[in-house]
Formats: C-alpha cells, sequence, structure tokens
C-alpha cells in the first residue's frame, strides 16, 4: 500500500512560513532602521549641540572684555575698538565654519539694569540682519532669557526657537574682563534649516537601507521558512501514513531527534553565552567602581592640601570604596632607612600607629621591597609570599597590595591595602591602584610645597611687618611726631560724632584718621574713607621708602666724597688731618680727634 506525499499541505506550510518570517524579517529591519535613524537623529543632534557649546566656550575665550565694556553707547559703534571686536567674530564665525559647523550669526550682548538684553557688536554685515549696538533683543531664546543674569559656563538652547531673524538652535558663553568680571554674554546661531536637512540625509539614508534590506529578508524568510518546513513536512506525513493503515511504516526518529538536539544545543549555547555576558557586565561593572572609586580617590587627593588629613582621607576612602579589610599609608623617614606608619584604618591601624610601627626600606616585607623597586607588589596568598611582614593584628589577611608613592624618580613612601579573600588584587589592578598612588604622591608632595611656601611666606610678612614698624618708629623719632589737623576743635552745635580710621599697611596700623561732625557717619562715608586711607597709608609708605633712599644715597655720596680725598693724601698725617677734617666738617663737630696707638 502505497500513500502519496502531502505535497500541496508542504507547499502550503513552507509558502506560510516563508511569508511569516519574510514579514517578520521585514517588520524586525523596519524597526531597526526606525530605531538606528532615531538614534542617529538623536546622536547628530547631540554632536551640534555638543560642537555648537565647544565652539562657543572656545570663542568666548577670545572676545577680549575689556574693550568689550568700553562700548557702552550707540555712537561708539563703527570706532576702532568695535570694529577690532566685530573682526575677531568675524574671524571666529569663519573658523567654526571651515571646521565643519554652519555658523550664522555670532554677536554680544549684555544685559541693562531693568532686565532687557541687548545687543553690543554683530559680525554681520549685511544691512537686512545686522543689530546694531544697544538694539533691544526682545524676544531671546527661553535658555537664554532665564540664564543671562546667572550664567557662568556654556550652555545651548535645549530645541529650536523662533525670533525675527529666522529659526535657530543658539549657544551662549559668557566672557569676562582681565579682573573677572562677567561683561556679556556671546551668542552663536546655526539654523534650524541646516540641523534639520543633516536630520533628513540621515533619514534618506536609512529609508535606502531598508529598501536594500526588504528583498534580502524575503530571501532569508523564504530559505528559513523552507528549512523549517521541511521537517516538519517529512514528521508529519510519516505520522499521516501511519494513521492511513501503513502499519509498516514507522516514524523517523531522526528528525524528531534533529530537531530535540537542535533546540538543546540552542539552550545550552544560550545559557554558555548567558554566562558569559553575565561575568563579562559583573566584570565591567566592577571595573567601573574601581575606577570610580579611583577617580574619586584622586579627586579628593587634589583638593587637600593638609598632607596629614589627606592621609587619613585616602586611607579611609579606600577602605569605603573598596571594601577592602585594612588600608595604610607608610612614608619615609628623613633618614630613608624606615618607612614608617602614617595612617591606617580600624582600631588595628591606631594601636599600630600608637606603636610607632615602620617596616624597613628594603627589608623583609612588602612595604619595604615596593619602596626600594619602585614597583607594586601583589600577595593573591599571603601564606605563600616568601617576602611579606605577618601582623598579628591583622589574622584575616589573605591578600595583599602594596604600591609605592613616587614622584618623579624619587619614592615618598608606600600604599599598603590588605583583603579577607584570597586573589582579591590582579595584576590588573595594579595599574589601576598605582595610578592612584602616583596622585596620592603627587598631592603629598604638593601639600609639602604648599606647606613649606607658607612658612616662607609668613618668614617674608613677619620680616617685612618688623622692617615697617621699625622704620616708621625711626620716622617718628626724627620728626618728633607727625600729625595734621584741619578745623578749631570747637564745639558749637552741641556734641559732635567721632569717627576714627586706621592706617593700616600690610595688617600694620602706623596711624589713624580722626573726623568729628554733626551727623551720623553712614557705611558709605565709611567705606569711602577707608579706601582713602588705604591710598594714604601707601603714599606715605612710599614717601619714607623715598626719603629713606635719598637720605642713604646723600650718606654713600658723602663717603665717596670723603674717601676720595683722603686716598688723594700720599702721607700719614694728610690722611688722619683729611679724615678727621672731613668728618668733623661734616658732622658739624665742634671738636673731633682721631689717634694712631698700638695696643
Amino acid at each position: 500500500m502505497t500513500v502519496e506525499k502531502a505535497a500541496p499541505k508542504y507547499t502550503k506550510l513552507r509558502t506560510l512560513l516563508a511569508v511569516s518570517f519574510a514579514l517578520l524579517g521585514i517588520a524586525s529591519a523596519g524597526l531597526a532602521t526606525f530605531a538606528t535613524y532615531q538614534n542617529a537623529r538623536a546622536q547628530l543632534r547631540q554632536d551640534i549641540r555638543e560642537h555648537l557649546r565647544d565652539a562657543v566656550s572656545l570663542a568666548s575665550l577670545q572676545v577680549n572684555g575689556d574693550n568689550h565694556a568700553t562700548l557702552t553707547n550707540p555712537s561708539q559703534e563703527g570706532n576702532y575698538t568695535y570694529m577690532q571686536i566685530k573682526r575677531e567674530l568675524q574671524r571666529i564665525r569663519d573658523t567654526v565654519r571651515n571646521a565643519g559647523t554652519y555658523i550664522r550669526f555670532v554677536y554680544t550682548m549684555r544685559q541693562q539694569p531693568d532686565g532687557s538684553i541687548i545687543f553690543v557688536v554683530d559680525a554681520e554685515e549685511s544691512p537686512e540682519d545686522i543689530s546694531h549696538l544697544g538694539d533691544v533683543y526682545s524676544d531671546a531664546g527661553p535658555v537664554l532669557t532665564n540664564n543671562f543674569s546667572t550664567m557662568d559656563h556654556p550652555i545651548v538652547e535645549d530645541d529650536f526657537y523662533t525670533d525675527q531673524w529666522g529659526t535657530w538652535l543658539t549657544g551662549y558663553a559668557p566672557f569676562y574682563t582681565s579682573n573677572g568680571k562677567r561683561e556679556g554674554i556671546l551668542g552663536m546661531d546655526i539654523p534650524a534649516n541646516n540641523v534639520i536637512a543633516r536630520e533628513r540625509n540621515a533619514l534618506w539614508t536609512s529609508v535606502a537601507i531598508f529598501g536594500l534590506m526588504i528583498p534580502v529578508m524575503s530571501l532569508l524568510g523564504w530559505l528559513i521558512g523552507s528549512s523549517i518546513a521541511k521537517p516538519i513536512t517529512t514528521l508529519t506525513e510519516s505520522i499521516e501514513q501511519f494513521t492511513a493503515g501503513n502499519l509498516t511504516h514507522r516514524v523517523e526518529v531522526r528528525t524528531r531527534t534533529e530537531v530535540k538536539k537542535l533546540a538543546n544545543t540552542f539552550n545550552t549555547m544560550a545559557e554558555q553565552l548567558s554566562s558569559q555576558v553575565t561575568q563579562l557586565e559583573q566584570r565591567v561593572a566592577e571595573r567601573t567602581d574601581l575606577l570610580k572609586a579611583t577617580n574619586e580617590i584622586g579627586q579628593a587627593a587634589s583638593s587637600i592640601l593638609n598632607s596629614d588629613e589627606l592621609i587619613s582621607k585616602v586611607v579611609n576612602l579606600i577602605t569605603d570604596r573598596f571594601g577592602h579589610y585594612y588600608a595604610a599609608l607608610f612614608l619615609i623617614d628623613p633618614n630613608g632607612k624606615w618607612a614608617e606608619l602614617k595612617e591606617a584604618t580600624g582600631e588595628e591601624g591606631r594601636l599600630l600607629k600608637e606603636s610607632g610601627h615602620r617596616l624597613e626600606v628594603g627589608g623583609e616585607s612588602m612595604v619595604g621591597t615596593a619602596i626600594s623597586t619602585h614597583k607594586g607588589r601583589i600577595a593573591l596568598d599571603v601564606g605563600k609570599e616568601p617576602i611579606r611582614f605577618s601582623n598579628p593584628l591583622l589574622p584575616y589577611t589573605r591578600s595583599e597590595i602594596a604600591l609605592p608613592l613616587i614622584v618623579g624618580e624619587h619614592a615618598l613612601g608606600a600604599l599598603d591595602v590588605q583583603s579577607t579573600k584570597e586573589a582579591a588584587f590582579s595584576e590588573q589592578d595594579i595599574e589601576t591602584f598605582q595610578g592612584m598612588a602616583n596622585q596620592v604622591a603627587i598631592a603629598l608632595e604638593n601639600a609639602r610645597l604648599f606647606l613649606d611656601a607658607q612658612q616662607s611666606l609668613e618668614e617674608v610678612r613677619s620680616t617685612h611687618q618688623q622692617s615697617l614698624m621699625k622704620g616708621w618708629a625711626e620716622t617718628a623719632r626724627a620728626e618728633g611726631g607727625l600729625e595734621y589737623a584741619i578745623g578749631d576743635g570747637k564745639d558749637e552745635t552741641g556734641e559732635k560724632t567721632a569717627l576714627d580710621i586706621p592706617l593700616s599697611l600690610r595688617e600694620q596700623i602706623i596711624g589713624k584718621i580722626s573726623l568729628e561732625g554733626d551727623e551720623e557717619w553712614t557705611p558709605e562715608d565709611r567705606g569711602w574713607i577707608e579706601a582713602v586711607a588705604t591710598q594714604a597709608a601707601l603714599a606715605l609708605e612710599n614717601a619714607r621708602l623715598l626719603e629713606e633712599s635719598q637720605q642713604l644715597a646723600l650718606n654713600e655720596r658723602v663717603v665717596a666724597e670723603i674717601t676720595s680725598k683722603v686716598w688723594s693724601s700720599a702721607t700719614l698725617d694728610g690722611i688722619l688731618q683729611t679724615a678727621i677734617k672731613e668728618l668733623g666738617r661734616t658732622l658739624n663737630a665742634s671738636e673731633a680727634t682721631i689717634e694712631l696707638k698700638e695696643e
């Protein structure tokens, strides 16, 4: 008995699966293309905003804030300063255009006391587009309007906005005068149609790619449908022959086994892939956490100038952020023989500090070896490490890493980190931790240099104050007291209001200004009087220094004249007579004697 194959059913199933897979592939390609376009569009918009932010940030640094501050009224438009800034803005605009970002307008703005925004310098030349000095920007974008008075960094409009000149994507950046005062805001406009054209190009590219993918997906769907339909149809035909009465016909186990094997193989592959992805994500997450913690420690190190505070902050951050058992920082003593413990975490660290714990440089310890060799050391299993100091206060240590603190070719000490887990560190960790240790070493060196500089500055300041006090004391003695007053000192209208303002020179008071009046002295009065007192103190000091230098010059000239006359004498009597005569005459002495005798 022969059973004919159900060819029509096979054809229908294959067509159905082929069409289904083709449509599924086309739909997936469409979704992927759409998602790709959306991402490309968002990335394009983000790239344009970032380029605009970078361009306006760099451009703002090139604007001369001091010259810009002199432009205060429309009559100055066209003068040399205005045109100089205008040409600079034009150069900035052309440079950015040549770099690939089309900038339409570049201009500067300033905010008036009433809160309105006015244009100052516009790089545009076209009469219908240029904004003149003093023109009010009445339809400014929302970001500029909301942030003008507080803007201290470059920003870009969140989206397009429209004003009387068109629709734009605009970036802004503040610029400053030489004394640090914010003078105004620099603006750069990118036409919206320029951005939209680039987005449209990305859209057409995505559409073209999708168009190419349609026949590919159709063919692929047909092949997949055929490959899946064939074994299923073969299995169906075998079952139909069996149910039709062909009892000698057996179901092809091979077909069923292959499908099951395929599923099992796929599941096995999926499990392996999932495991690998999970491990990779875990490693990436751990690495990311490590880098974040390292950056945090580096930032903390760079922001602290007190070495003791810096060391304490670093070791505590290491245990907090990395979760390790123990961290310690050693510094080499002045003799270079011992690495002394400066800070360590936990109760064990406190006890070690109190006991004056130290390790020999180059001795039988990981810390000493790391310092002497300028290389990091790792013990994945401390029980197997031949060169290591086993501390009884740290019995739970299973792995350890010691890193030298190096500045240039000079080692300052070492950073020691210990963990309760075996193999808690890897060779890659040496690079990461060593980079962190280098930052700490540089921060420690900077802290030391800062302390030396502060001490030197304090010594200079103290010496200068002593010199200042001595100079004014001698001046006061020579002049018999210095005082000047105006007014008759009579109180004809009743009680007077007194105001005393010290004459202060470099934190040293050399006198005071005393004023009396019929009305209360306001804070404004006191402010400008203090300003006058400051300038008066400087002027007095300059006058004193001038008199002192003139007196020194006079003394030197007199000494030179007397010396010249003494040297012109050729005999002992002539030298003695000339010397005593010139000294007596110069000093107006009533009697002068010079004598040579042997002791």
